[in-house]
């Protein structure tokens, strides 16, 4: 009978040749295994004993090892993972000699694979054969948690300053690869600091899985203005702002000075005024000039005979 594996629902049948039928069969086998019919189901590993009588009562015996079921199984260190995410599948079998990984495994034939699982999940299969011939195929499902969805709702390009918005606004946490160039809350509101760029991931805060990083979001920086003439002028009187071109000036205060958007002051009334620039190609406005005071003239009356 030699020798084989058992395996799950296995079964062993005796095959006779010469004698006279009908036949009889007594099997016998580990832990006080009996059995009668031609076909017996087995379930242990060990040493197997059957003798068949013929109707002329001539008996022949033969005998067998079963060896015990075959049970490598994979192992990997996630079964839960984010999209995207790479993972190690090792067959856990010392006696093992080849093999065989399912199509999605790239039909590997080493011990250990490398996989990017898809969403939602992904089930991998390892034909495994041992040094005594025995195959099993061991199986490990993968479960893939999506990656978020983000977008970038509001303005690309902003100023120092000034705020855009990102999506989703809820249900996790918002991060800037330059926290210098912008921040973000987690409601995805966010602020320019300084000039450059910068892009944002969100992590979901039930999968932990992070989004691929949003489109890159430009920060202007606002316009450097200066007063360049003399900050304290009569009315009628004229004093000059940088920069000269590039954009256009707005007074804070008109009735008591306005201002050209060459960067040309004049006093129209006492008091004080400070002035702001746009840039006509980022649209970002500076802050405000220093203010420019503005005293009456003085009234001269003459007097003689």
């Amino acid at each position: 009978m030699g020798s084989i594996c058992v395996e799950n629902n296995k079964q062993i049948s005796a095959t006779v040749t010469g004698g006279t039928a009908p036949f009889t069969y007594n099997w016998s086998g580990p832990s006080g295994f009996t059995g009668n019919t031609q076909t017996i189901n087995i379930t242990l590993n060990g040493n197997y004993y059957l003798t068949v009588t013929d109707a002329n009562l001539c008996t022949a015996v033969t005998s067998g090892f079963l060896y015990e079921i075959y049970e490598p199984f994979i192992v990997t260190l996630q079964t839960n993972i984010c999209e995207g995410t790479s993972i190690t599948l090792d067959v856990n079998s010392t006696s093992a000699i080849s093999y065989l990984w399912s199509p999605n495994a790239g039909n590997a034939t080493t011990k250990m694979v490398t996989v990017t699982p898809a969403v939602p999940s992904s089930t991998y299969l390892v034909t495994v054969t041992n040094d005594i011939g025995c195959t099993a195929v061991p199986s490990l499902t993968v479960n893939v948690n999506p990656k978020p969805i983000v977008s970038v709702t509001g303005p690309s390009t902003i100023c120092v300053g000034s705020t855009t918005t990102l999506s989703p606004t809820t249900g996790g946490t918002w991060t800037s690869n330059n926290p210098s160039v912008a921040t973000v809350t987690n409601a995805g509101v966010v602020t320019g600091i300084s000039q450059g760029t910068a892009s944002f991931v969100f992590t979901n805060s039930v999968t932990n899985c992070p989004s691929n990083a949003t489109t890159p979001i430009t920060v202007n920086a606002k316009p450097a203005v200066s007063i360049t003439g003399p900050s304290n002028i009569c009315v009628g009187s004229t004093t000059n702002l940088s920069p000269t071109s590039g954009g256009t000036w707005t007074s804070s205060n008109t009735s008591v000075a306005t201002v050209t958007n060459s960067g040309v002051v004049t006093a129209v009334g006492p008091g004080s005024a400070s002035f702001t620039f746009t840039n006509s190609t980022t649209l970002c406005t500076s802050n405000a000039t220093a203010s420019v005071s503005v005293s009456a003239a003085s009234a001269v009356t003459i007097s003689g005979p």
